[in-house]
């Protein structure tokens, strides 16, 4: 059972998701590793509660090297306790989302907002909204992007949503309608309705 570590955002660090050799790069395999547990542990445990086995997260982590992404890493004592990161679409992305998604986000000037965790014994102090903002505020220093595009759980999802809103993100709506997908949940016999939700860069 994971312990209970009360801290605020300031005694939390940040640093950007990067393969150079600064500190916490996911050059340095005893980081990554550590990153890909983290992850696991984010998305196996409630309220996601899926099953993501090690290799599995280690393709989704070692994936980022080759995607034009951007991300942040929050980190306590060293062990990395959040994340937030994304890529850039492209027209080859367009097959893996709703036809309900318009075009235009597959020009190569959208950004898709693909992961974000925090482990549960660091929940509710800030640190996921301060990801998000931290990646939001890289991406829009970006010339060559100017729409952002997320997809998340709209079932019990309060707090997320919340956050999001606060972030600028509306609903991606197609006649009326906002655009969903049910999405097979990993390692279990279910599926879970999530929401599209976009914004200007």
């Amino acid at each position: 059972m994971a312990s209970w570590r009360w801290c605020s955002v300031s005694e939390v660090e940040f640093f950007d998701l990067t393969y150079d050799e600064s500190e916490y790069s996911l050059s340095d395999e005893a980081f990554e590793t550590a990153l890909i547990g983290t992850y696991q542990r984010v998305f196996n445990q409630s309220p996601y509660r899926e099953n993501f086995d090690y290799q599995l997260a280690e393709e989704i982590i070692q994936g980022i090297e080759t995607s034009d992404t951007e991300g942040v890493v929050a980190v306590d004592y060293g062990i990395p306790v959040g994340f937030a990161w994304g890529e850039v679409l492209q027209p080859k992305d367009q097959g893996d989302f709703p036809d309900e998604v318009p075009e235009i986000f597959f020009d190569g000037e959208a950004y898709y907002f693909a992961e974000l965790g925090v482990l549960p014994s660091y929940r509710d102090q800030g640190i996921g909204k301060e990801l998000k903002k931290r990646e939001l505020q890289e991406v829009m220093q970006r010339e060559d992007l100017d729409k952002g595009l997320m997809r998340t759980s709209i079932e019990e999802n309060e707090k997320k949503l919340g956050l999001d809103n606060d972030l600028g993100f509306r609903p991606l709506e197609r006649d009326g309608e906002i655009v969903t997908e049910e999405v097979d949940t990993v390692g279990r016999d279910d599926s879970d309705l999530r929401g599209y939700f976009w914004r200007r860069l």
